[in-house]
């Protein structure tokens, strides 16, 4: 009996010591490795649900179990690091930028930026590494290829022409008959947010099939520091009806994201245009378009069968268009075999960017100049564009900052040419019809 007594006074008293051991009051302040502070720092105990967060001036304090507990810091788009705090009552912490990218953190409505992960909503994200690399002028050209379950489709090769955008399929009826017409507006468009600010997608300046494009495709890719694809409706919620066929939100740069100092960046691209392929045309007669199809358009007759016997100076006798006699003779003329090949030319694109940028204690500025100079397949037809774009952040005390935008942009495209609509007014359709006894492009066009 006694032996038993004693076991459990033994136990008793190492229980009254484990609970007797007294709890470490720990304190001190969170920073990223640019010197700021961090606020919203998420600081937990290892192995148990106690915590706390930092505050606006990036501190914290909590009790700690034991001397030696470890501390878990962490912080979206930060590496984590684990603390041992070995007795000490005050504890300074610096976390360094992970290489997380747009992958992991995206920016949401209203500009919130969120994990990934912690999305109830499918999302699909590029970077500003992706956009630059790609030798993109148009902003939203640079998503080609990059976002899945969007269907795009550009007007045609400028700089400035617009990009038809298909979320996850057409929503409407009206929208699949928009698309196979090419027309462009908000029934079968996402809705595109820049910096928290709606803007239109639809094309300014339409007239007879001519594209003179729309606000998105007058930015600089330069200026933007990643693109969201918000999937369905469920996924712009904040932005309602208008959001039913998705979002696209854009975020531009900004000199926060670089070191502390003044920066200078100029990139300098140059690309080439041609044409990958041309429609199947005949060679039979001396009119090209369709090829086998049956032809009742009097403005596509294909004239008489071609003699390969005859050259250019053979004379035949056959219907001169320039004379007023039904039948006489004319000479055997072989001009281009394609007209439509002969007629275009190869694109010549540059685009230039000079971006100076800042980032101080009070706050950061970027400054971009663009230029884009685009010369099309089409003769005749360029694009200048030229962009310029200011960012400023002043942080006036700790909880009051200034921020301020701006943005300006000139484009000169003329002698655009009629993307669709009636034959003679598209260059495009009048090449592919010319008949091949004409003299060769390179003499008249």
């Amino acid at each position: 009996m006694k032996k038993i007594i004693k076991t459990f006074v033994l136990v008793v008293f190492v229980f009254s010591t484990v609970y007797a051991q007294p709890q470490l009051r720990v304190s001190g302040t969170v920073k990223d490795n640019t010197g700021d502070f961090l606020p919203g720092v998420s600081i937990v105990v290892k192995g148990t649900t106690q915590g706390t967060v930092t505050d606006i001036d990036g501190k914290y304090s909590l009790n700690v179990p034991g001397s030696q507990s470890v501390l878990v810091f962490s912080f979206v788009g930060m590496e984590t690091q684990e603390i041992n705090v070995s007795g000490r009552s005050s504890i300074d912490v610096v976390l360094n930028f992970s290489s997380i990218g747009v992958d992991e953190v995206v920016v949401t409505a209203l500009g919130m930026r969120k994990e990934k992960k912690a999305l109830g909503y499918n999302i699909s994200s590029v970077n500003s590494e992706d956009i630059e690399t790609g030798g993109v002028s148009n902003v939203l050209k640079s998503l080609e290829g990059k976002v899945t379950g969007v269907q795009m489709r550009s007007l045609s090769s400028s700089p400035t022409s617009s990009v038809m955008f298909n979320i996850r399929g057409s929503t409407s009826l009206a929208g699949i008959m928009q698309g196979k017409s090419g027309n462009i507006n908000n029934e079968t468009q996402p809705l595109i947010v820049v910096d928290g600010v709606q803007i239109s997608s639809n094309r300014v300046g339409v007239t007879s099939g001519i594209d003179a494009g729309n606000f998105m495709s007058s930015m600089n890719p330069n200026d933007i520091e990643s693109i969201s694809v918000l999937k369905g409706a469920s996924a712009a919620a904040l932005y309602g009806s208008q959001a039913g066929n998705g979002v696209i939100m854009i975020t531009t740069k900004s000199g926060s994201s670089l070191k502390k100092g003044i920066g200078v960046t100029v990139s300098s691209a140059l690309s080439f245009d041609q044409a990958y392929s041309t429609p199947p045309i005949q060679r039979q007669f001396f009119q090209g378009d369709e090829d086998g199809s049956p032809v009742t358009d009097g403005r596509k007759g294909f004239g008489w069968a071609i003699d390969d016997t005859k050259n250019n100076t053979s004379p035949v006798w056959r219907w001169n268009m320039l004379s007023q006699e039904w039948e006489q003779a004319v000479l055997q003329v072989q001009g281009d075999t394609n007209p439509l090949l002969a007629f275009l030319e190869t694109g010549v694109m540059y685009d230039n960017n000079v971006a100076v940028t800042g980032n101080y204690d009070k706050g950061n500025y970027r400054f971009n100049i663009g230029n884009v100079s685009s010369n099309s397949v089409i003769p005749s037809n360029k694009t200048i564009r030229n962009n310029i774009s200011f960012s400023s952040v002043y942080n006036l005390t700790d909880k009051v900052t200034i921020s301020s935008q701006a943005s300006l942009s000139h484009t000169f495209a003329p002698n655009q040419s009629q993307m669709y609509g009636k034959r003679e007014d598209n260059p495009l359709g009048h090449a592919m019809t010319v008949p091949i006894n004409m003299p060769p492009m390179s003499e008249w066009k």
